[in-house]
């Protein structure tokens, strides 16, 4: 075997397991980061937040009536105005 044939079969091997060990490392630092992006994050909503929900929730409640109370049109529209 020349010395050239042997540096290619070296290459052949070491560049996967060289690819493979980089790609490990990579990944171990994308999900640390993952992690430390999580921990900071705030566990309760904010503020806004929660007014925006409550404002949800009513809305849901009025569209739940409609759909239970089985309501004439003119009810409808009045309950539809409300919630805009």
């Amino acid at each position: 075997m020349s010395q050239g044939m042997i540096w290619v079969l070296i290459w052949c091997f070491a560049w996967p397991a060289f690819s493979g060990v980089r790609r490990y490392f990579r990944h171990r630092q994308r999900m640390e980061e993952i992690r430390v992006t999580a921990s900071v994050a705030p566990a309760l909503p904010e503020p806004a937040h929660e007014a925006e929900l409550k404002m949800l929730r009513d809305r849901v409640k009025v569209l739940e009536r409609i759909v239970v109370d089985n309501r004439h049109s003119d009810a409808l529209a009045s309950d539809i105005e409300a919630l805009r």
